[in-house]
């Protein structure tokens, strides 16, 4: 009788050491895990997770979390064949628009000019003319979009960022000059040279003058800085609008916002394209808005490319 204490002490004894190594073994498979989904999170691994031990719990866990992957992977890539689909649909009836739209412009044009039209007619006409205008830069910016959102990322090339941003700018001259808007470009006279790809770059400067000849009052400026400290170029655009105007700054880069006001035409979809297009190219910008005064701030890396 004096041995059964000592018996029930080394059996309870043997029960915790048990106990201990099956709790051991299954934080081990718990750290194991956690392990391999942070693998699979960072460097994209590919493999099914896998237990070291043969338990039916640790088992029955990890063929659950490896169907829950493999169907959520799986919905993935439909997603991915779904969205790949609409956007060269939106691309085909992009294209299919603009080319009956160019040609209708081009007669319309035609009519303008000649005699035998009244007045009346004439301002018709021109309604009509800038419609279709309109109707075009719509369906440039849908293709802009189905591009940028469906594209894969070309090589970057050396650009020399003065002349090309001056070519741009002087394009701009018809419709400020028609506008009686004071334009100021101030760039210096350094060869700054970027790594970018130059028809994002031309896209995101076409729609930023773009948005100016939408909502410019009087004044459009351009100012364009290089920063030797950290090697890379700060451009600043920068319009009045109407007093009174109202702008959501903190949504401007959204699809298909556009000035509360709705002051003149447009798609609302030219900045959410140029802020894709700086993400896309690793460019930083913001917008501000104060005292009436509407602003595109860039930073631009010059990426192994030098401002001399």
């Amino acid at each position: 009788m004096d041995y059964i204490p000592i018996i029930v002490c080394v059996l309870l004894f043997l029960i915790c050491i048990g106990l201990g190594v099956r709790l051991y073994t299954i934080n081990r498979e718990m750290q194991s895990i956690k392990k391999q989904i942070i693998e699979k999170k960072n460097a994209g691994r590919n493999q099914p997770f896998t237990v070291d031990s043969f338990g039916a719990s640790s088992v029955e866990l990890v063929n659950a979390i490896n169907d829950y992957v493999f169907s959520l992977e799986e919905n993935l890539k439909e997603y991915a064949r779904d969205r790949e689909h609409l956007q060269r649909i939106i691309a085909g009836i992009s294209h299919d628009f603009r080319t009956p739209l160019t040609s209708a412009a081009g007669y319309l044009q035609l009519m303008d000019k000649s005699d035998g039209l009244s007045d009346k007619e004439k301002e018709y006409l021109k309604i009509v003319i800038r419609k279709i205008g309109f109707l075009r830069e719509l369906t440039d910016d849908f293709l802009d979009l189905s591009l940028v959102e469906n594209s894969d990322t070309l090589s970057k090339t050396e650009i020399a960022l003065i002349p090309f941003i001056s070519e741009i700018a002087l394009e701009q001259n018809e419709w400020i000059e028609a506008k009686g808007i004071k334009a100021e470009f101030e760039l210096p006279e350094k060869n700054i040279k970027i790594n970018s790809i130059e028809h994002d770059l031309r896209r995101i400067f076409e729609n930023i003058f773009s948005n100016a000849r939408k909502y410019a009052n009087s004044r459009l400026t351009l100012n364009v800085f290089y920063d030797e400290n950290n090697d890379s170029v700060k451009l600043i655009f920068e319009n009045d609008v109407e007093k009174g105007y109202d702008i959501d700054i903190d949504d401007i880069f959204e699809p298909f916002v556009r000035s509360k006001d709705r002051h003149g035409e447009g798609s609302g979809l030219g900045l959410y394209v140029v802020k894709k297009l700086c993400s896309k190219l690793g460019i930083e910008i913001e917008a501000t808005f104060r005292n009436d005064v509407f602003g595109i701030k860039m930073n631009i890396l010059c990426d192994g490319a030098r401002g001399l």
